[in-house]
């Protein structure tokens, strides 16, 4: 968060009969401007853009409705929701020290963007004999358009061809019809709930792109990835229907049921042209792919609530899901200056099926007065299995993949203890572990990732006054990412570890009736350090987050009049990275911001 940061929101409104809404908001989201880091480039180790990233996000919406008694209540809106600026990006480019000496990648690399999604609907809703109907019409139009820079960085060379700059160009459009109509209504007594809703969506994509590679001294590389005005155009039609049922017998059972009906069909086409030709603007030859994809899919869920046992509920929710998706993909070189690439010919027509099934219980459990407990437990699991009919040269894209499975267990609990009617703490734990399971085409055996984390979370809060509340937490967390790479023989890359320790202090004072005052201060410690790989010493590589971070907020609310008040508010930031991060010297950031509200009529 930085400069730029603005909000607000304007209404009127009259019972009976409408009422007119606006709302806009900004703010600015810095980007890290540093690339890789490697120990062997004594000059270029941690290169950094000698400019800052940083995208401008906002968002303008309106709103008017009328909610007349005995009439459907039905309104307009329009929502424009941007982003302008730039961002880094992690594809960096070549770092080289000389004309043959070492090669990294690890040049940062960025993108500008400038991308805008309008939106705009009429909506509405009625109540007839207890029957409640909805209705919404959208329109959604985005346009994007970005452009990319990887910079190839060289010390110790005059060379241009030692230097260059491969820079993306990419210009989208989508439109998105919606429409969405919805029933529910209660049964006997409010015991039986039912509803019930229908979405069409209409989708229309076309994208254009041109990537070119330059020299350092801005003449063409002829020799490198040139791909001019590339272009794809899709179209996806989705149609959904669900319903859901909530029955409650009585008062300390209730159960729930869903069902969820979806097809989807997606058409593509594209055309990838390549140009590496000793005259410019010349198309070697171009690859055209047609794509189709038809999806079905069914879900079922149901959940029981059960609170007959004083001072507990107990719960448990049990959904599946089956989809499957017959795809088509058809690839083919087409020759121009020279032959098509033969590699571009590829087709697969395969049966994707990707069952689904997830089951969560817990329960929230009162031993004591003062003392309560939750706890509860999720399991997920994910298949997504394909079916080869027909397969010629499977090598790349949506192409090659012939597994991927994931499994998922979560388990959280919480105490809570009122120690007194002016002080209670509590204690939390977060455990979440993924397993990833892929296999493709050529390989005989499944490769294999894994996700953990443990989080463990402590707090006590007071209130000695009235008007005066305070609250002290410690967290501790534990991330662990394992990655198919760690089995590489060759290179053994390490678990990349996360594991950082928070202290924060928060309070609430209250000193008059129109003055409202609050504070936080944080610190973390993330000391990951000896998470790294010296299989050659000189260029050792940490993949441990290593840093230490201060964060500091203090504001102050005051009710000028009973439809005034100002609200000003300084917030401090100081990010201080490890001594082998590479990163180099702390960084500061300060934010002054000041918000009003007025109230009228």
């Amino acid at each position: 968060m930085g400069n730029g940061d603005y909000k607000g929101a304007y209404s009127i409104r009259k019972k009976d009969v409408g009422y007119v809404d606006f709302d806009f908001k900004q703010f600015r989201k810095y980007y890290d401007t540093y690339g890789g880091i490697s120990n062997t480039l004594p000059t270029l180790s941690n290169s950094s853009l000698s400019r800052d990233l940083f995208l401008d996000i906002g968002h303008i919406g309106f709103e008017a409705g009328i909610t007349m008694p005995d009439l459907p209540n039905v309104s307009v809106y329009y929502d424009h929701d941007y982003k302008i600026g730039s961002k880094s990006m992690l594809n960096w480019n070549q770092v080289r020290m000389g004309a043959a000496g070492t090669r990294k990648n690890i040049s940062p690399s960025w993108e500008e963007i400038d991308e805008t999604v309008d939106t705009f609907g009429i909506k509405g809703d009625y109540t007839e004999k207890g029957y409640h109907f909805t209705g919404d019409q959208r329109f959604e139009i985005a346009r994007w358009k970005t452009r990319g820079y990887e910079v190839r960085l060289n010390s110790g060379s005059a060379t241009a061809s030692d230097y260059g700059q491969r820079r993306q160009d990419q210009v989208q459009e989508t439109n998105v019809m919606t429409t969405t109509l919805g029933a529910d209504k209660w049964y006997l007594s409010d015991k039986v709930y039912a509803s019930s809703a229908y979405r069409f969506e209409h989708l229309k994509n076309q994208d254009r792109q041109n990537i070119q590679a330059f020299f350092g001294n801005g003449t063409p590389d002829l020799a490198s990835l040139n791909k001019p005005d590339g272009s794809a155009h899709n179209q996806q039609d989705l149609n959904s229907w669900v319903m859901n049922l909530m029955v409650s017998p009585w008062n300390w059972l209730s159960g729930t049921g869903g069902l969820k009906a979806e097809v989807k069909g997606r058409d593509a086409e594209s055309y990838y042209p390549t140009d590496t030709a000793a005259t410019l603007g010349v198309i070697d030859d171009t690859g055209k792919t047609n794509t189709d994809s038809n999806t079905y899919s069914l879900a079922e869920s149901i959940g029981l609530r059960f609170k007959a046992i004083p001072r507990t509920v107990v719960y448990s929710d049990l959904s599946f899901e089956q989809s499957q998706n017959h795809l088509i993909v058809n690839r083919v070189g087409i020759p121009g200056a020279g032959a098509a690439t033969a590699s571009d010919t590829q087709s697969r027509d395969a049966i994707i099926n990707e069952p689904v099934i997830t089951w969560a219980t817990g329960a929230d459990f009162q031993p004591l007065r003062f003392i309560n407990l939750t706890s509860q437990v999720r399991l997920r699991e994910k298949a997504m299995d394909f079916s080869d009919r027909f397969r010629i040269r499977p090598v790349q894209g949506q192409v090659f993949l012939e597994k991927l499975h994931t499994k998922n267990i979560e388990f959280t609990q919480r105490a809570t203890v009122h120690l007194s009617s002016w002080a209670q703490t509590s204690f939390r734990y977060l455990f979440d572990d993924t397993d990833y399971t892929t296999r493709a085409v050529y390989e005989r055996e499944d490769e294999k990732a894994n996700m953990l984390s443990n989080t463990f979370i402590y707090d006590v809060s007071v209130f000695p006054l009235s008007n005066l509340s305070m609250t002290g937490s410690f967290s501790e967390r534990h991330d662990a990412t394992k990655t198919v790479a760690a089995a590489d023989p060759e290179f053994k890359i390490p678990t990349f570890t996360s594991n950082f320790y928070t202290w924060m202090f928060s309070t609430d004072y209250q000193p008059h009736d129109k003055v409202h005052l609050d504070g936080t201060l944080s610190y973390t410690v993330a000391n990951n350090y000896h998470n790294y790989i010296d299989a050659n010493p000189p260029d050792t590589i940490y993949y441990g987050a290593d840093y230490n971070q201060l964060g500091l907020t203090v504001g102050c609310k005051w009710d000028l009049t009973k439809d005034l008040s100002v609200t000003p508010q300084y917030g401090f930031q100081r990010y201080m990275p490890g001594e082998n991060s590479g990163i180099g010297a702390a960084y500061d950031a300060q934010i002054l911001s000041l918000s009003v509200t007025a109230t009228w009529g």
